[in-house]
């Protein structure tokens, strides 16, 4: 049996254990702690050592599947592109999924590169962009679409309203208080989504709220959680504006993933935030700031 590259890493590392080598160090999810440990110089020869290995002998499309999988951690996205489609030819309908997301994810990631590359030949970047702002009352759904949506550029909107209550930091303590959530906050080599890891024990809602308030956020951070489905009396008098009335997500079939994910709640202090990423499905969101800047 083919084991996959994380198997092989994770059963080199036991034996590094076994025989008295120092363990990884840091704090991290499982996935992290491995990716942490795969950039090591030693994770590294050792990747490279079953590299030779695999191209020394003749393989079956599992092995070639594991050879471009090994080259995809090293960062090696051609080889491991070719590889890819050796293995899915060799297989044919019998080939494993994660080759072709693995071809797919190669090929996106060369893309990527030479997209950077030309956009850094083309012209020099502007560290910063203005963000246009706009008053509610003064923009209609098409102008929105036309202006803003469709060619992907971000907007302030001011004037809008929400919620029939005014929503506070007291306000989320009185209503969701007695709740104990998972924070989240960033491990900067993190292998997770947007960088952000959940911590191991919750915490109640108030004793956060507290945190907050008194500038002890500690840069955690609670994240994007559904009120549909943890707090749905938060929505109560919620109304999205018509504005963004075409939502991607609520066009799907009931029970699809996501669809009745959101809205959701974001709560924080001024020293939490997430690194530049993109969203599931890489749609756009609406924000709405009800404290804060």
């Amino acid at each position: 049996q083919v084991m996959s590259v994380d198997a092989l890493v994770a059963r080199w590392y036991r034996d590094r254990l076994r025989a008295g080598g120092a363990a990884i160090t840091g704090s991290g999810s499982a996935q992290t702690r491995l990716l942490r440990l795969c950039k090591s110089e030693d994770v590294k020869g050792f990747l490279r050592d079953e590299v030779q290995r695999l191209r020394s002998s003749p393989g079956d499309p599992d092995q070639e599947g594991l050879l471009a999988s090994l080259l995809e951690r090293l960062g090696e996205f051609s080889g491991a592109s070719m590889r890819y489609r050796r293995a899915i030819k060799s297989a044919g309908k019998e080939a494993d999924g994660s080759w072709h997301i693995g071809l797919e994810r190669c090929l996106r990631t060369q893309r990527s590169a030479a997209s950077r590359q030309a956009l850094l030949d083309a012209a020099p970047v502007p560290s910063r962009l203005p963000v246009p702002m706009v008053k509610a009352t003064e923009l209609s759904s098409a102008d929105f679409q036309a202006q803003f949506a469709g060619p992907g550029i971000p907007v302030v909107i001011r004037g809008f309203q929400l919620t029939q209550d005014t929503w506070s930091l007291d306000y989320v303590s009185e209503r969701l208080g007695h709740r104990s959530l998972q924070l989240k906050s960033v491990v900067p080599d993190s292998a997770e989504w947007a960088r952000l890891e959940a911590e191991a024990l919750p915490v109640s809602v108030s004793k956060f709220v507290q945190d907050v308030q008194a500038d002890a956020g500690g840069g955690r951070y609670l994240h994007d959680w559904s009120l549909p489905l943890g707090a749905p009396e938060m929505l109560e008098g919620f109304k999205v504006p018509e504005v963004f009335s075409d939502d991607l997500l609520r066009d799907n079939e009931e029970g699809t993933l996501y669809r009745d994910s959101w809205p959701s709640l974001f709560v924080s202090g001024p020293d939490a935030f997430s690194p530049l990423h993109v969203d599931t499905a890489g749609v756009n969101f609406l924000m709405g700031l009800f404290l804060g800047r």
